[in-house]
C-alpha cells in the first residue's frame, strides 16, 4: 500500500493537475506518480541530485547555490524555448 505524507502544492500546480485530472480521467495521484517516474528517468536528473547531496553533506553551500542557479537558468530556458 502506497504511504501518504502531506506535501505543500502550490496552487498553480493544483489546478492544473486538477484540470489533467479531469482530461485523463487519472486521479491526482496517479498523474504525481507519472511524473515523478518521467522525471527520475531524465539523465540529467540523477548527476544533480547526487551532485547536490554531496554538496548537502559535505556543507558545500557555494556548490548547493550554483547547482540551484543552473537548474533554475535551465528552466528559464526551457520554459522561453517552449513559448516560441
Amino acid at each position: 500500500m502506497p504511504a501518504t505524507m502531506p506535501v505543500r502544492v502550490p496552487e498553480r500546480v493544483q489546478q492544473e493537475i486538477q484540470v489533467a485530472s479531469r482530461i485523463t480521467g487519472l486521479s491526482a495521484s496517479d498523474l504525481i506518480d507519472q511524473a515523478w517516474t518521467l522525471l527520475k528517468r531524465a539523465p540529467e536528473f540523477e548527476s544533480e541530485l547526487r551532485e547536490a547531496q554531496e554538496a548537502l553533506a559535505s556543507g558545500d553551500l557555494d556548490a548547493v547555490t550554483d547547482l540551484v542557479m543552473q537548474v533554475a537558468a535551465r528552466s528559464k530556458a526551457e520554459r522561453i524555448r517552449r513559448r516560441q
